[in-house]
């Protein structure tokens, strides 16, 4: 698979199979369309770590966009590796 490949702590279920890790996609230019203005501020402003609390409803599209996954699949993926995923946006985003 092409991409980075995150390992989960704790999988989540994906098409009832239960997933330890997932592959972030490179960035495409339909990804832009799912950044919110307040998202891409907390982005380009927060250099250390773009996971903020204020945004993450807003990153939800994004992360399964990124993932290949559902929507619905992302909202099951625990904080702790949402940190990690996060995270990846770094190599993305230029970071």
């Amino acid at each position: 698979m092409d991409g980075k490949r995150i390992d989960l702590e704790y999988p989540i279920t994906i098409d009832g199979k239960e997933v330890s890790a997932l592959f972030m996609g490179r960035f495409k230019t339909k990804h832009l369309k799912l950044l919110s203005e307040k998202f891409l501020k907390s982005i380009t402003t927060n250099k250390k770590n773009v996971l903020s609390l204020d945004v993450l409803p807003d990153m939800i599209p994004l992360i399964a966009s990124l993932l290949n996954i559902k929507e619905e699949e992302a909202d099951e993926i625990d904080f702790v590796d949402l940190v990690k995923i996060s995270q990846g946006f770094e190599g993305i985003m230029g970071n």
